[in-house]
């Protein structure tokens, strides 16, 4: 199995290629340069390896959440790639991604955690058992002291339905590990629910997104043939775009005014 993966949705942009389960990666260590090194540094690490396009089962791409312009970046990268190769494209979900990390153990909760402004993350929980990841709770976008705060409530009846399993049937001697930009940005609140469970094995880290991470996740997807391809392939966002919302309810500042604005 041969998979070229992409990552732009976070400040790094990443470029992973597997072959038949041997991850290689380059990390642009530069951030917010995805437009001018994404493509080119893919090419260098498939160069290096000796693969050619034509050569891959697949191409995968981190499809957000994450910074609007990085995700759109990554996706249009992916799309462009899998339509010259003729090749299929995998849609690997971001925040699930992190569940993928090998330095995970069996027992810890990945709580990964996105900066998406105004006091608000893009989240989501997930518990690693052996080589099964149990989501707890699914990618949202929320405020988030309504995040730490859910992490211990009962599931709603949706939730419940939809087979998720309560945080609160978690053991205390589990791992719970907070990453991401959002887990510094927002370091305060983190750290005070981190020291309300008080159990010394909880811990907020610096990990952020990866390429490498989301090329795991892809071989399943791509076993499971939970493909798409260059046009079917879509960002996901989990809120709108500031200025897509302006301009839906013609929020358009100064452009309001006159014959301009049309009601």
């Amino acid at each position: 199995m041969k998979i070229l993966a992409i990552e732009t949705t976070g400040p790094l942009a990443s470029a992973t290629l597997s072959l038949d389960g041997t991850v290689t990666e380059k990390v642009n260590m530069t951030n917010y340069s995805h437009l001018e090194e994404i493509a080119p540094m893919a090419m260098e690490l498939m160069q290096e390896q000796g693969v050619t396009g034509p050569e891959l089962d697949a191409v995968a791409v981190s499809r957000g959440p994450g910074s609007f312009t990085g995700v759109r970046i990554g996706v249009a990268t992916a799309k462009g790639f899998a339509q010259v190769w003729g090749k299929p494209i995998i849609e690997v979900p971001t925040l699930e991604a992190f569940a993928w990390n090998p330095e995970l153990k069996p027992g810890d909760v990945i709580c990964p955690l996105f900066d998406a402004r105004r006091s608000q993350v893009y989240c989501g929980a997930w518990l690693k058992m052996n080589n099964r990841y149990t989501e707890l709770l699914g990618e949202q976008v929320c405020d988030v002291n309504d995040f730490l705060k859910r992490l211990r409530e009962p599931l709603s009846s949706a939730e419940a339905a939809r087979g998720l399993l309560p945080f609160s049937n978690i053991p205390e001697h589990f791992r719970v590990i907070f990453c991401g930009d959002g887990a510094a940005a927002y370091g305060g609140a983190v750290d005070a629910w981190l020291l309300d469970r008080n159990d010394g094995r909880s811990l907020r880290t610096d990990w952020v997104q990866k390429a490498s991470n989301a090329v795991r996740m892809a071989e399943k997807l791509l076993e499971e043939g939970k493909t798409t391809d260059c046009y079917g392939a879509e960002p996901e966002y989990l809120r709108e775009a500031e200025a897509s919302k302006n301009l839906r309810t013609h929020n358009l500042g100064i452009f309001r005014d006159g014959a301009i604005h049309k009601a």
